[in-house]
């Protein structure tokens, strides 16, 4: 979207120079609600990745939906193409550092410790009834 004038100049069929700005708009929405929940199945049901990774791929993926969703219902604005796309290049470099950080040994026992200190709080709560 950024540069479709140079493509259409030199007659390569990219996407914004066939279909428009709105059409690519909606196109980068629909890849972007594809890929977010892709991105989680990472931790849950593979169990490749844990709960850091989770919770980053949350976070990161919640950002990209709202950028995406943004540029579909104001396609015509540059600055929120160029910031749409600087941010999908630096959320799949984010998700492979949350994934190098989720796998480290100090992080694993760091969850581990974690969630037996908080099931040791729950264990201690009583019960009324």
């Amino acid at each position: 979207m950024l540069i479709q004038e140079d493509y259409a100049k030199v007659n390569v069929p990219m996407l914004p120079v066939v279909v428009g700005n709105e059409a690519t708009a909606k196109q980068v929405w629909r890849y972007t609600v594809g890929l977010v929940p892709l991105t989680l199945l990472m931790s849950y049901p593979l169990g490749a990745c844990g709960a850091v990774y989770a919770l980053g791929a949350i976070a990161l993926g919640y950002i990209f939906l709202k950028k995406a969703w943004q540029l579909r219902n104001d396609y015509n604005n540059r600055d929120l193409a160029r910031g749409t796309f600087k941010y999908s290049i630096f959320y799949m470099m984010l998700l492979s550092v949350v994934m190098v950080i989720d796998a480290l040994p100090i992080t694993r026992y760091g969850v581990a410790s974690l969630s037996n200190g908080l099931q040791s709080i729950w264990h201690a709560i009583p019960i009324v009834g």
